[in-house]
Formats: C-alpha cells, structure tokens, sequence
C-alpha cells in the first residue's frame, strides 16, 4: 500500500476516534455506566494515540524510502481494530445491547490480541530504525 493511503488511513482512524469520544460524551453517557464510559473512553484513547502513530510512521516512511515499515503500519491497524473495537463492543455490549454473553465471551479474548499488536508494532518500528 502507498504511503499515502497509511496517511488516509491514520487521519480516518483519527477522526473515527474523535466521533467517537464525542458518542461517548454525549449519547452514550446516560445509557452506560461508569464502568462502561471508561471502557469506551479508554478504547477512544488507544485509538487515537495509535492513529497519531500511524500518521507519524507513514510520515517516516514518506521522508525515507529506504525504511520497509509496512508491516509496522499493517500490525498497528490490526490492533487499533481489535483491541479498540473489542472494548467499544464490550462497553456498549451491557448498556445498548443488553447483555448477549457471546458477544462478551468473544470480545474478552480479542482485547488482549489487539494489545500485544500495538506492543509488537512499537516493538518492530524500534528495531527497523535500529
């Protein structure tokens, strides 16, 4: 994929990532309890560190054509969606949904997998700029 495209992409999660704050501050707040608001609240969080990652490892990527960082790039989208996703799934899952067991029993396992993507992505930038 050109480096362009990492750019749409990084500014897409980006601005998913705002959208969703403000769901979470404004409609989500009555229909989720605490627990839940943090959920979806640290879900906004990771995604949009990790979409300001993006941008700055598709920026890398576009000053310097000698650095292969697609698969950093391809492992930090994975796990924004998972680990992300898993946790707006599981906030919204009691509150909007009702509880549908099968959804949380899905999703508990998909969040730490999301995770070890984002640690892994950091970790593989780290060792192609070495």
């Amino acid at each position: 994929m050109k480096t362009n495209n990492w750019i749409i992409i990084g500014a897409l999660i980006m601005a998913i990532g705002v959208a969703f704050g403000a769901i979470g501050a404004h409609a989500l707040k009555d229909l989720l309890n605490d627990y839940q608001l943090t959920l979806w609240n640290k879900g906004v969080f990771y995604q949009l560190i990790h979409g300001l990652g993006l941008l700055l490892i598709s920026l890398l990527s576009l000053n310097n054509s000698a650095f292969r960082l697609k698969w950093v790039l391809r492992l930090m989208l994975v796990g924004i969606v998972f680990f992300s996703g898993s946790l707006y799934t599981i906030a919204i899952n009691n509150g909007v949904l009702g509880e549908v067991l099968f959804v949380k029993y899905l999703m508990i396992p998909i969040t730490p997998i999301g995770g070890s993507l984002l640690v892994i992505s950091w970790l593989l930038l780290a060792l192609k700029l070495k």
